[in-house]
């Protein structure tokens, strides 16, 4: 006989009920409307564009002007202007993070001033040896940012001997702008001055009297190396000092000096003049005297690349 459960035909009973009543709203061709979810998006925030420093423990800091970094092939330079027209300018040789000291025989320096007031720059303190150091912390090639350290002991431009410079303490840079611009082609001037690097920011070419000119100058234009030849010069290699060949000099001013140097011995050699296309390519090496008249500048491993009009 079988015996009856209420409780067993009542489990039963809501079991049946509940799939008739799921099948159904499977069924429903008018289902309630949902509202979609909108999904949380992290987001990291962006430091903005700054760039400060302590001058003997007075702050500057960049104006309306702003401050950018550049990138050269083999070197960097960085720059900020306040709004008073005092700028802070940085030649770094290398193109990557890290640290750069401002050692004058690294070649990497510092400067800082007006053109129309006092002038600094790392190079001419020989005084003691703490020249200073820029770290580049980041450098963000995707976004063109960059963001760093950097401290100096700048001296007062053309007074290697003073002891009177300033401090530049607490330096940095933030996010700032960076312009890309190597070039495998680019237009090039670099040497060793007495076994130090010396590479132009700024190179040029031109004719000027059946003359071809050559010059570069630093990141600071502090220093500066020329070269004069005839402007259909062919490739070879030429004496400089005593040459037989018309307006060919070699010429140097130094760190300390207004007066361009000129050569009393070396070489030029040419390797391409293209006069269609208007290029020109050489090496160079040569010695002019010293400031006053004492010693020597040696020049060496020069070389050159550009185009003239």
């Amino acid at each position: 006989m079988r015996i009856f459960n209420p409780r067993i035909s009542s489990c039963v009973f809501a079991a049946m009920m509940l799939l008739v009543f799921s099948c159904g709203k499977d069924n429903d061709t008018n289902p309630e409307p949902t509202t979609p979810t909108t999904p949380t998006i992290p987001t990291t925030p962006i430091e903005p564009t700054s760039m400060s420093a302590k001058v003997d423990g007075e702050l500057w800091t960049i104006g309306s002007f702003g401050a950018s970094a550049i990138i050269y092939n083999d070197f960097i330079t960085i720059f900020g202007m306040s709004s008073d027209n005092y700028e802070m300018n940085m030649t770094l040789y290398g193109n990557a993070e890290g640290t750069y000291s401002l050692n004058p025989e690294m070649g990497s320096h510092l400067y800082y001033g007006t053109v129309a007031s006092s002038t600094y720059d790392s190079k001419l303190n020989n005084v003691n040896t703490n020249h200073g150091m820029v770290e580049i912390t980041k450098l963000d090639m995707e976004n063109l940012t960059m963001s760093g350290t950097f401290e100096s002991e700048p001296f007062y431009f053309f007074n290697e001997l003073s002891t009177g410079g300033i401090v530049i303490s607490e330096g940095e840079f933030t996010n700032i702008e960076v312009l890309d611009y190597r070039d495998p082609d680019a237009e090039s001037l670099s040497a060793e001055i007495d076994g130090r690097p010396l590479k132009a920011l700024y190179t040029s070419a031109y004719i000027s009297q059946s003359r071809l000119i050559v010059s570069g100058e630093d990141g600071a234009q502090t220093e500066k190396i020329q070269m004069s030849m005839p402007m259909d010069i062919a490739p070879g290699t030429y004496d400089i000092g005593n040459s037989s060949v018309p307006n060919l000099e070699g010429q140097y001013n130094p760190l300390f000096s207004n007066v361009m140097h000129s050569a009393t011995s070396g070489t030029l050699t040419i390797t391409t003049n293209d006069m269609v296309n208007k290029m020109i390519i050489g090496t160079f090496n040569f010695e002019t005297p010293g400031l006053d008249g004492n010693g020597v500048f040696s020049i060496n491993s020069g070389s050159f690349r550009a185009s003239y009009d």
